[in-house]
């Protein structure tokens, strides 16, 4: 038959210490030994006077133009160009990238259809480089040939 004896709890003694810090944490450590119950208290309501303060006081901003001064003057022509066409705020821009241009085109193409049936999401869809325009006029912008010098 087995016997098991009961270790002993630290003492709440004076720690053996050289100097005054290690003093300090030797006495928070013996502390902390004899009354494990009330540290863990300590620590719960630490934690959550900590999350709730996080949680009302932090905040994170997504928006990248207040992440620089506007008083520099690149930010206030841009503040400018952004008053003079409102239709640059609150944009999605989407990069459709394929295997061939024909799958990308038809993604594009699908995309647009389907974004323009949810006026409640969405305000205005356009595809700058897309359409029957771009289609029909596709070859007006392609570039000149260099001639050479004679």
């Amino acid at each position: 038959m087995a016997t098991f004896t009961k270790t002993p709890r630290p003492t709440f003694s004076k720690p053996i210490a050289p100097d005054p810090i290690a003093r300090f944490v030797a006495l928070i450590v013996a502390a902390c030994s004899r009354f494990p119950w009330i540290v863990l208290a300590l620590a719960i309501l630490v934690a959550i006077a900590s999350g709730y303060y996080t949680a009302t006081h932090f905040a994170i901003s997504t928006n990248t133009n207040e992440f620089i001064s506007e008083k520099l003057q690149w930010r206030q022509n841009l503040i400018a160009l952004d008053k003079a066409f409102p239709q640059r705020d609150d944009q999605i821009v989407v990069v459709i990238d394929g295997a061939t241009p024909e799958l990308a085109e038809s993604a594009a193409q699908s995309l647009t259809e389907r974004l323009k049936r949810r006026p409640d999401l969405y305000q205005s869809v356009m595809r700058p480089e897309g359409g029957p325009y771009s289609i029909k006029t596709a070859f007006s912008f392609s570039p000149l040939p260099i001639s050479s010098a004679p």
